[in-house]
């Protein structure tokens, strides 16, 4: 039987984001295999406060966001020349409150709508063959070292007289790869990438938003209680740059933001297959 039916994944993660750091998606187990033919069915919760990171050109100071995130998605194992991959699309949903300081006046507005969609490719192409699922049952992990691609739809609410939105009106692709390796119960894995982006030619102030490239890595230790059940603490280094308003390029300031921000998180999952 090629196919183990429709499955449902449920995830609940509760992230504190630091003063002055970026939130960047953590992404334990994401080079994990499963039998060809599996169906997921993703759902999501997220809640986020801290500082927010704005271009310095923009009369905003003191951002600030309290933000909820609903995720709901489809993933489904595919078969890619004899490799073992992963297609998928994921929608979110977010709903909170900003605040801070705008031309002198201390503001604050609630937000609520649908984000910027995404499709997701990925491929393993070492260590994870396709397999069924009667082939499965007896596969042992060992080295994996696999790809991924992601593709942002400018699908999200937007409204260019506004300094803050949930969607970004512009596309944004992320390549990434990754290595996972199993010694018994411990995973280590690493992973590295880059976001892309296209320019908002929308932006606030009738003006062009212009985004340089994000650089990131990841690295992520998970231990195995049984199987389906597993905690892994990562951590996650990003390199970037402010966006710019102009086509004259402008790093960021030390006051606005370190071009190097660190964060650490603890996340725990489990993988019904």
């Amino acid at each position: 039987m090629n196919t183990a039916g429709a499955l449902l994944l449920a995830t609940v993660t509760l992230l504190r984001i630091p003063d002055s750091v970026d939130a960047q998606e953590l992404e334990p187990r994401a080079y994990s295999p499963a039998p060809v033919g599996v169906n997921f069915v993703v759902a999501s919760l997220g809640y986020s406060t801290g500082s927010l990171l704005l271009d310095p050109a923009l009369p905003i100071e003191d951002g600030r966001a309290d933000l909820n995130l609903a995720i709901a998605g489809y993933v489904r194992t595919i078969n890619v020349f004899g490799l073992s991959g992963k297609l998928g699309a994921i929608v979110p949903y977010t709903w909170g409150e900003f605040e801070g300081t705008v031309e002198g006046e201390p503001t604050r507005a609630a937000r609520s709508g649908l984000g910027d969609p995404r499709l997701v490719v990925g491929v393993n192409f070492i260590g994870a063959p396709a397999l069924s699922a009667p082939e499965f049952a007896s596969y042992q992990q060992k080295t994996i070292v696999g790809a991924t691609l992601q593709v942002v739809a400018p699908l999200g609410k937007y409204d260019s007289v506004r300094l803050v939105n949930l969607g970004s009106h512009r596309w944004s692709f992320l390549t990434q790869a990754g290595l996972s390796h199993r010694l018994q119960r411990w995973t280590l894995e690493a992973q590295g990438g880059v976001w892309l982006f296209t320019d908002n030619p929308e932006f606030y102030g009738g003006s062009r938003l212009e985004q340089d490239p994000i650089y990131f890595a990841q690295g992520h230790v998970s231990y195995t209680f049984r199987r389906g059940l597993w905690a892994s603490v990562t951590t996650v280094s990003t390199c970037a740059v402010c966006g710019n308003m102009s086509k004259a390029w402008q790093p960021c300031s030390s006051n606005d933001s370190a071009s190097l921000l660190r964060s650490r998180a603890s996340v725990a999952g489990s993988q019904l297959w």
